[in-house]
């Protein structure tokens, strides 16, 4: 029988068609949203010569970038020999004609309505005002005299108390009179160059660089504490400088040189919100006259290198410049280039500078492109002879992120693994058996790898012992099978541990190495997940053992770290009305359908079009029960989704309690299990349901029990299931995932269901809002839950009501693309959703 596709492209407009809107606002979508800075540097003083207005000005400029895709703009607040492009009336400041004007309270407001962040960019400790007026504010040098690298410097020192107090007197002045200022940036702050500056006295510091490295970092930290008290962002930029050969200066090397303590700023109780590191691959080729070190691909290998610095206590921004040099310009291709290497390397933030160039270079079309991309990172996923379960539940998880994966299971032999782990971005370990022995020639390849390596449980002291029991800053302690431990803190969460495996360590170099979450209820607290640069280690097994709001949220979360993708945080629910069949009650229907209606939220019905009872030779069709049909078009009328919930939902035993394509006597596959048996079901199914006018935009598997070969039938029908799928041929396995995955390994995009369901005898919404309480550590996760229409109406109030207020918003399996495909629809995607 010829087949023709039906193709639901399903968007936000379609939904806007419908007799009644969905939500006060549009419906929050499924599919995750990337979260990538994209920044741009604006200098007021290269636009003094516009001809437009100063509204206008700043409206043309913000819907410039606007449609570049920039979404965060560091506004140059004060020049520091020109003054402040803002108003401002605050000791030793000077205005410029642009602050006279507000330019920045025009540029606030006209970003505001197009979506753009504006940070006052600070030129730190630098201040021709101040410098002239308080001579003993100034850096000195090692003779005495004051420390002038350049004509146009005029630094301050920022251990001087005086030039705290002033300093932040400053920030506060800017922060209380532009409430629409998104945070502050702090940019370059150094007291020294080589040790050249900053040799004046040492404020109550150590003589020498070290008492005025600290009195920096002091001040830095005071900032970051005014700026937050403020309830604003705060930003600090620094130069990542290098040597002659490519090799960035290691931090201490930096703060030797410069004064600027990159850990010590990251380690402070008040660090900042965001670092922003200068990768100025043209500056280091022509200082060292070495164009063919420092390329834009110089910038991938400084990437990493800065990565490992960061070590996640901030987010990261690679700063990158369109700014050309004596002996090395630079073009648009260039910095597009440049931008996708930091991009590769795990810098998914970018801060370009500046407008003007752009605008002068015409740079801003070769940029938009590499502004946008996300790169797909290639995937290697490897697991012990016990372990292909969890290997591809690892997989199935990490197909929320763009990504390519590849599974390699070792089979017990010195196998040496994969030819090359370099074409790999990322890789996972997943240690299932305790006694596997992980063949030495990959582990040795292993630690040799440069991108994020994640350890899962077993089989870490084979690694170790051949990478360094002290490379990662903590020491490793074995094995333990203790069921004290039983919570795991996370994002504020207390998260239930069930099962008794863990595996203890201790951080030993807290600069090295974090703890991210912690495992409590044992005689010590024990990390559960630690990062150390590129490295990262989970304390057990996250794929096992998985309830409801429980611990493997926090691996689920921390994939978007060490995949490196990061999402927009979104609080999304979704809710399913289960186990519809031809014997349902279309008047219970109804009501429910009303409610949801009235609270404006989708939902989807799981209908299974045939009623079968071999016990009492029953057989009822949805033909046989036009009040049902007619309650079920109504549903999807006002925003409900079919879900074809099987044909018949049985194989031995009564509709919806039993299974239809899983043995449960025999605990595995039907004996009867073909592709063709699937597939006439399938069709007979879908059959009925066009019949009556209804179509499905996708699939769940009755009781969430099917073969691989079944689910390969399956995908050919359906692109999209709402449902826990088995990973393998055993009962058990069907995986609880948190948020929508692009492609579970037996095939098709997944749908999550992760809070389960109100039983019967006990209709109760608190167990599932308890667990939906934890998803919110998650930051794109769902909560989603499936509700029976026989069961008290009062506790889908109770769930419903308690989501809305934990700020979750509803959503649907019609906001994500998907396809149907099956003998005889040929109709488009309106006449799917209903008339």
């Amino acid at each position: 029988m010829q087949r023709q596709l039906l193709i639901m492209f399903v968007v936000l407009s379609v939904l806007a068609a419908l007799a009644v809107p969905l939500s006060a606002d549009q419906p929050a979508g499924l599919d995750p949203v990337h979260f990538q800075i994209n920044a741009v540097r604006f200098d007021p003083s290269y636009y003094y010569d516009s001809p437009l207005p100063i509204e206008q000005m700043a409206g043309r400029l913000a819907e410039q970038w606007r449609q570049h895709g920039v979404n965060t703009v560091f506004f140059k607040a004060y020049d520091p020999i020109y003054g402040a492009k803002y108003r401002t009336s605050y000791d030793l400041n000077v205005m410029t004609d642009y602050g006279r004007m507000n330019l920045l309270g025009y540029v606030i407001d006209a970003c505001r309505e197009r979506g753009i962040e504006v940070f006052a960019w600070l030129p730190a400790f630098q201040h021709r005002s101040a410098w002239e007026k308080r001579p003993e504010w100034r850096v000195k040098s090692a003779g005495g005299g004051d420390y002038i690298p350049t004509r146009d410097s005029h630094l301050l020192c920022p251990a001087h108390p005086q030039v705290r107090r002033w300093w932040l007197g400053l920030v506060d002045d800017i922060l209380k009179n532009y409430p629409g200022l998104a945070g502050v940036d702090i940019a370059e702050p150094i007291i020294s160059w080589q040790g050249e500056g900053c040799h004046g006295e040492d404020h109550g510091h150590e003589p020498g660089i070290g008492g005025p490295a600290a009195g920096l970092t002091e001040t830095l930290a005071a900032s970051v504490e005014l700026i937050h008290r403020h309830e604003r962002k705060a930003c600090v930029t620094s130069v990542a400088s290098a040597h002659f050969d490519g090799r960035l200066y290691t931090a201490s090397e930096q703060r030797r040189r410069t004064g600027f303590d990159l850990h010590a700023v990251l380690e402070s109780e008040n660090r900042p919100d965001w670092i922003c590191i200068e990768l100025m691959w043209q500056q280091w080729s022509d200082l060292h006259r070495a164009p063919a070190v420092f390329t834009p691909r110089w910038t991938r290998q400084a990437a990493r290198t800065v990565v490992r610095q960061v070590n996640g206590r901030a987010v990261l921004i690679g700063h990158l410049e369109l700014t050309s040099f004596e002996s090395q310009p630079v073009d648009g291709e260039q910095l597009a280039e440049a931008i996708l290497a930091a991009k590769d390397a795990g810098i998914e933030h970018i801060d370009i500078y500046d407008t003007h160039l752009l605008e002068v270079e015409r740079a801003w079309e070769p940029l938009e492109a590499s502004l946008r991309y996300v790169p797909t990172k290639k995937i290697l996923v490897c697991t012990d002879p016990l372990g292909e379960n969890d290997a591809k539940q690892v997989a199935t998880l990490v197909s929320h992120f763009k990504s390519d994966v590849r599974l390699f299971q070792f089979d017990g032999s010195d196998q040496a693994g994969p030819d090359s782990l370099d074409r790999f971005d990322v890789i996972f370990i997943v240690g299932v058996d305790q006694k596997a022995v992980w063949p030495r020639t990959f582990l040795r390849k292993l630690a040799r790898f440069e991108g994020p390596l994640c350890w899962l449980h077993y089989g870490l002291d084979q690694y170790l012992d051949v990478a360094g029991e002290d490379r990662y800053g903590f020491r490793y302690h074995g094995v333990r099978h203790d069921s004290t431990y039983r919570t795991v803190h996370y994002n504020g969460r207390r998260l239930n541990k069930i099962d008794s495996d863990l595996n203890a360590a201790a951080v030993t170099d807290s600069i090295v190495c974090r703890p991210l979450a912690v495992m409590t209820g044992g005689p010590e607290p024990l990390p559960y997940a630690l990062r150390s640069g590129y490295f990262w280690y989970i304390a057990d097994l996250p794929t096992a053992f998985v309830t409801e709001g429980g611990r493997h949220i926090v691996f689920c979360d921390l994939l978007h770290d060490i995949v490196g993708e990061d999402h927009q945080s979104q609080k999304l629910a979704l809710v399913r009305i289960e186990d519809v069949s031809p014997m349902s009650d279309p008047e219970s229907l109804r009501r429910v359908t009303k409610y949801l209606r009235s609270r404006k939220v989708p939902f989807s019905i799981a209908l299974v079009p045939f009623y079968l009872d071999p016990e009492s030779n029953t057989a009822v069709a949805l033909s046989d029960r036009p009040e049902l049909v007619e309650a079920l078009r109504e549903a999807v009328r006002v925003g409900g989704t079919i879900v074809m919930h099987g044909s018949t939902h049985q194989y031995r035993g009564e509709t919806t309690a039993d299974y239809e394509f899983w043995d449960t006597m025999a605990q595995g596959p039907l004996f009867s299990d073909s592709e063709e048996y699937v597939r006439q079901r399938l069709i007979a199914g879908l059959e009925e349901l066009r019949a009556n006018g209804l179509y499905p935009l996708c699939w769940e598997t009755p009781h969430y029990g099917a073969s691989q070969l079944d689910y390969g039938v399956i995908n050919e029908f359906f692109s999209t299931a709402y449902e826990r799928r088995q990973t393998i041929d055993l009962h058990g396995s069907d995986q609880l995932v948190p948020y929508l995955v692009g492609r579970h390994t037996s095939g098709g995009k997944i749908v999550p269901e992760n809070l389960g369901y109100i039983p019967l005898d006990r209709p109760d919404a608190a167990p599932l809002l308890a667990a939906a309480e934890n998803n919110l550590a998650l930051r794109d996760g769902a909560a989603s839950f499936f509700f029976h229409l026989f069961v008290d109406h009062q506790a889908l109030k109770d769930l419903v009501s308690g989501l809305e207020e934990m700020g979750y918003r509803f959503s649907s399996p019609q906001l994500t693309a998907g396809t149907v495909q099956a003998p005889g629809y040929g109709q488009g995607p309106q006449e799917a959703l209903g008339p």
